[in-house]
């Protein structure tokens, strides 16, 4: 039996993005990594030596750059990955879906003498914002955010209280089980923002 194409893909990961919005003096800047994946009518790329009508790899990569250069302000990363993937779709008649990951490094403003410098940003180890985008003219717009890599604590009160004593393992809860911390990182990649179907193709949502 001859061996059928269930199902294709390509695209571009991992690629490194900084963008800076200035407003006279103070700026704005954010480094995102983007992963951009593309269902496309291009199933005889994989089948026959023609690669027509294929969006490569490195106009995906140059097209990463490009939409973070026409966002006119500062935006959100689901703000960006949205931008990014209606931008495939409407732009390449073979592009059916797009579907787009961009992680968020963690920096912030420099304090100096107390107030937040205009242009001085210092890497934070708070967290990771993560967020994905899928968007066809068939399907619409899917937006999910998360975040990676969150640590939280409490110092006490992280007892168990209330549970079933078994009668080989029967604890009390002491005072020093009701003061013990607990420490977590946190990770979730999969908080739903906005599912919209049969999404119009002139909608913008940046």
């Amino acid at each position: 039996m001859a061996a059928t194409l269930a199902s294709h893909q390509h695209g571009k990961a991992r690629v490194r993005l900084a963008r800076v919005w200035r407003d006279g003096g103070r700026h704005a800047f954010v480094e995102w990594s983007v992963d951009v994946m593309l269902e496309s009518d291009m199933a005889h790329a994989f089948l026959t030596a023609s690669n027509a009508g294929m969006t490569p790899t490195d106009t995906q990569k140059n097209t990463v750059y490009y939409v973070a250069k026409q966002m006119p302000q500062q935006c959100s990363p689901e703000e960006y990955a949205i931008a990014l993937a209606q931008h495939f779709v409407r732009l390449y008649p073979k592009v059916s879906k797009a579907k787009v990951n961009v992680t968020q490094a963690p920096w912030e403003r420099v304090q100096v003498g107390g107030a937040a410098h205009s242009h001085g940003f210092q890497a934070s180890a708070n967290l990771t914002r993560t967020a994905r985008v899928e968007f066809s003219a068939d399907d619409g717009l899917l937006v999910t955010a998360g975040v990676r890599d969150w640590k939280v604590l409490k110092t006490t009160q992280s007892g168990y209280e209330g549970v079933s004593e078994g009668r080989e393992a029967a604890a009390r809860v002491t005072r020093a089980l009701q003061q013990r911390g607990c420490g977590a990182e946190v990770c979730r990649d999969d908080a739903s923002l906005a599912h919209t179907r049969n999404l119009p193709a002139t909608t913008q949502f940046c």
